[in-house]
């Protein structure tokens, strides 16, 4: 997986590019994913495990109606079929786990952008360790 980071001053036009490149106005091959953040996330008692997960909104509201169809109606086997059948072509499955890997993944960038910048990191490991588990810091 390769990442890139822009570093201008403000005003630039930073935030305009990656507004145009989420937005896929500029031509983006077709085996890239874009995913562009366009605010931060208010502080809250959820992890950052439970943050990623939750950003996720079709697999969240495809096993809601898994959990709505068993609960109510235990005839839709075609529609039970459908959705599971969605559910696995978006390996949702692994979808925890890829997101502690791509937590991990930032933890790793941030550290290597601090040390880049010449800001001392105290307890580097223990921010990889506990991002991994699921806390992040909110600075």
């Amino acid at each position: 997986m390769v990442r890139y980071g822009l570093c201008r001053l403000n005003g630039c036009g930073k935030s305009t590019l990656l507004t145009s490149i989420g937005m896929i106005e500029l031509p983006i091959p077709d085996h890239m994913d874009v995913f562009h953040l366009t605010r931060e996330i208010e502080a809250s008692d959820m992890s950052s495990l439970e943050v990623a997960m939750n950003c996720d909104e079709e697999r969240i509201k495809l096993e809601a109606e898994v959990e709505c169809i068993a609960a109510h109606d235990a005839v839709c086997g075609e529609a039970l079929y459908r959705i599971y059948e969605r559910l696995d072509a978006m390996d949702a499955s692994t979808a925890e786990k890829r997101a502690a890997e791509t937590l991990n993944d930032l933890s790793s960038w941030l550290i290597m952008w601090l040390e880049h910048c010449g800001k001392p990191v105290i307890g580097a490991n223990e921010l990889i360790a506990n991002t991994t588990s699921g806390k992040w810091p909110l600075e």
